[in-house]
């Protein structure tokens, strides 16, 4: 979308905002609040909306109320907050539509006010602190989670579930692996995404990315591999014993023999 077009939806949205009587706040969020990235021509619209009580229900089943309604082709319930509207021109629009009293439940980083009629600003920047602070800690528990993800995925890989398999290695566990890199690491720790590792972690660490994005293709018996020489080149063995190591790679060696068809979990 271009940048004009970009700013001319959320100034409609936020008109509508503004003369809406049950609503009491707006927020742009991600590239939409234009704060750490600007918005391009990729970038979808994050907004969350805030309504007095009881005034959710409608909005979340009819987006009339967004800009250029009459071209939306599909919207869709992601949770309970949660909906996606798509425009006939393939534009994102995801907004979650919050009553007063469920806005502490979000979570966030970015973001920007752009209608407040309940104290949403100071709300928000309380959410967005608690969100940072989660979002720091935990570096162990991240490296934990690629070390279980990967036993559990082999595991699955040599029972022949290959699809959950696949799901656990190249999914669950490339996630815990950017997880544990980017709480160890603070170089360039500016850039990254608190909600979501995968977003812009190839601007902090290109050279890990590449080797990660590289693995991704070959059969998931070698994306196992290297994964877990990944891990071991780039942690520290305070967080990745090197007996932790062993124990994945024996595991690797112990399913590529069990496989007879080398073709299988590709």
């Amino acid at each position: 979308m271009e940048q004009a077009r970009y700013g001319w939806f959320l100034g409609e949205v936020a008109r509508w905002a503004s003369v809406d009587p049950s609503v009491i706040g707006l927020v742009a969020l991600g590239s939409a609040a234009n704060r750490s990235h600007a918005p391009d021509e990729w970038s979808d619209h994050d907004l969350w909306v805030v309504t007095l009580e009881g005034a959710t229900a409608a909005l979340r089943r009819d987006p009339s109320w967004l800009p250029d309604s009459e071209r939306i082709v599909g919207w869709f319930a992601e949770t309970k907050h949660g909906r996606s509207a798509v425009y006939d021109d393939g534009h994102l629009v995801e907004v979650a539509i919050f009553e007063d009293s469920e806005l502490e439940i979000a979570r966030a980083n970015d973001f920007t006010v752009l209608y407040d009629a309940g104290g949403i600003e100071t709300r928000l920047a309380s959410i967005s602190e608690r969100t940072t602070a989660e979002g720091g800690n935990g570096v162990e528990h991240a490296v934990g989670r690629f070390v279980v993800e990967m036993i559990i995925g082999l595991g699955r890989l040599g029972r022949g579930e290959l699809l959950s398999a696949n799901e656990l290695i190249r999914g669950r566990a490339v996630t815990s692996l950017l997880r544990s890199v980017s709480a160890w690491s603070s170089s360039d720790s500016e850039v990254l995404d608190n909600l979501d590792p995968h977003r812009r972690f190839e601007l902090a660490y290109p050279g890990i990315a590449e080797r990660i994005e590289r693995s991704l293709g070959r059969p998931l018996i070698e994306v196992a591999r290297s994964l877990v020489e990944t891990a071991d080149d780039v942690l520290p063995n305070e967080l990745l014993r090197r007996s932790v190591v062993e124990v994945l790679d024996h595991r690797i060696k112990a399913v590529r023999a069990t496989r007879a068809d080398p073709t299988q979990g590709s």
